[in-house]
């Protein structure tokens, strides 16, 4: 068999070009922390936390270079062990219930943390005294970036003090609560006196 060719025939030839399109990687990331896991992070001249919670966290990073965080890291226990520059360093019992919520800024969460003391201290009233247990702490809350520190003092097994101590001003808890966590004597209210420490 032969096969005629004409040479002088001519082909359109057509030059592909390949368009390389350069696409990242869209990542999403569903993150389930059971309740008993325990995490520690280390805050430098001897601070730390560790907590133990849980929670569903949403993490994603889009083509673009950006990531997200979207959950709620709850608390059920642990401790924060931390110094101020007024205060000598404490440990701190961070109370169930407090949590870490991520809102999309995976470094700028929003906190609730609330971390207590037990103290136990004498509170004299007319002329008597006697010992009363104080949680007395500190309070995270906003977000990291404008977080707010406030001091906590509660005397949850005494129904008097506890009432006076909701009839205060928060600046005159405040001044109470630190006084209680330098020196460890209550001072507050009219009728009432510091005693001497105990624990």
């Amino acid at each position: 068999i032969v096969t005629f060719v004409n040479l002088s025939d001519t082909v359109q030839v057509v030059d592909i070009k390949k368009e390389t399109v350069s696409n990242g990687v869209d990542v999403m990331l569903d993150i389930e922390i059971e309740p008993a896991v325990s995490l520690q992070v280390e805050l430098g001249s001897g601070g730390y936390v560790k907590s133990q919670g849980g929670g569903r966290l949403n993490w994603q990073y889009i083509p673009q270079g950006d990531m997200s965080l979207t959950g709620r890291y709850t608390l059920i226990g642990g401790e924060m062990k931390y110094s101020l520059p007024v205060l000598p360093a404490k440990t701190f019992h961070i109370a169930n219930g407090s949590y870490v919520e991520f809102m999309g800024n995976p470094q700028n969460p929003y906190l609730s943390v609330k971390a207590t003391e037990r103290v136990r201290t004498t509170v004299t009233e007319a002329d008597k005294p006697r010992y009363v247990n104080f949680d007395v702490g500190i309070s995270l809350n906003n977000t990291l970036a404008d977080a707010e520190l406030d001091f906590t003092i509660e005397a949850p097994e005494d129904i008097a003090l506890q009432n006076q101590l909701a009839g205060m001003t928060a600046d005159e808890r405040t001044g109470i609560a630190m006084t209680m966590l330098v020196a460890g004597i209550y001072v507050g209210g009219d009728d009432a006196s510091g005693g001497g420490f105990n624990t």
